[in-house]
């Protein structure tokens, strides 16, 4: 296996979420590669949820190979988990076409790290980034997350999908073409400072349309994610004016049960807003020159089932 990239940290708080899996008699300790098969799911699904569930199936696979048949146990893992994200997304397809407005990467919890872990993080885990990557081709997703995040060689990749090496390159050249923006535009911007953070609060708590005018940039952007399950705009929206007016609208006519929480989400800072002590929208927020630049929200109560799943097990977020 290659070691041109090193492991896919995952944070703490991410590993909490994991469900704990049954004891394997295998003498190989599968938690070892737990955490790189859970993130390359996450990053190929754009789900926690499927990207947990997928991992317990590839584990459940594992379990029942005959250790004798398995010479090198991470690339038969990381072989099965790639295959099963694929099959994962034709079955999806059909659910994403008929989805009601953007969809929308499920966010998710992580750590306050120090500024080089954050910027490495950021560029790696950058939800604009990882919303991009959506458009790609399953096949397209598979070379980008394989060769960016698990540091595998063409070689590798063809071998785990079946592939040539030529249609590997191909596939990935392609992907990082799609993705050249989204990538540009992470290493030009950074996540949210947490004063601008708190002056966007203010102004939200105070309905202050002018104020908040003065945080947008003026190419701001907003997209936000319902699934027609809870009320949000169900097209991307542009321009100062109009974001302001649609949060400021919402604001008030949708008042919460409980303050509002600055919390780390895809290692940048994001707010959570709970409603009857559960988080109601996630809130992620990219920044340009100080200035807000990008705003996904995300209100998909299924969406929202990790990151309240660990609001329960951290008792209550909303409380603190």
């Amino acid at each position: 296996m290659p070691a041109s990239n090193p492991p896919t940290k995952l944070s703490p708080s991410w590993k909490a979420i994991l469900q704990p899996l049954p004891i394997t008699l295998m003498p190989v300790d599968f938690e070892q590669y737990r955490n790189r098969l859970f993130s390359l799911s996450y990053h190929i699904t754009g789900s926690a949820a499927d990207a947990e569930d997928l991992v317990q199936e590839c584990y459940l696979r594992y379990h029942q190979q005959d250790e004798k048949q398995v010479e090198n146990p991470e690339a038969y893992l990381v072989r099965v988990q790639t295959n099963l994200c694929l099959d994962h997304l034709k079955s999806a397809r059909v659910r994403r076409e008929s989805y009601v407005g953007p969809w929308l990467p499920e966010p998710l919890i992580t750590t306050e790290e120090t500024p080089e872990l954050q910027h490495e993080q950021y560029q790696l885990f950058a939800f604009s980034l990882m919303t991009v990557m959506q458009t790609l081709s399953p096949v397209q997703r598979c070379c980008w997350c394989l060769n960016e995040i698990m540091g595998h060689s063409h070689a590798e990749i063809a071998e785990i999908l079946n592939i040539s090496e030529s249609n590997s390159r191909q596939q990935l050249t392609r992907a990082r073409a799609k993705l050249s923006t989204a990538k540009q535009h992470t290493s030009q911007s950074s996540p949210i400072s947490k004063v601008l953070l708190e002056n966007l609060l203010l102004s939200l708590a105070s309905g202050d349309s002018e104020k908040l005018v003065s945080y947008l940039a003026e190419d701001v952007q907003l997209y936000a994610d319902g699934g027609g399950k809870a009320v949000c705009a169900t097209r991307p929206i542009f321009g100062i004016r109009a974001i302001s007016r649609y949060l400021t609208g919402i604001s008030k006519r949708y008042p919460l049960s409980a303050p509002p929480q600055t919390t780390w989400l895809n290692h940048e800072p994001g707010i959570l807003f709970f409603q009857d002590g559960r988080i109601e929208t996630a809130m992620l927020i990219t920044s340009l020159h100080s200035k807000i630049q990008q705003i996904y929200m995300i209100r998909n109560p299924d969406k929202l089932l990790t990151l309240n799943k660990f609001n329960l097990n951290n008792s209550n977020l909303a409380r603190k």
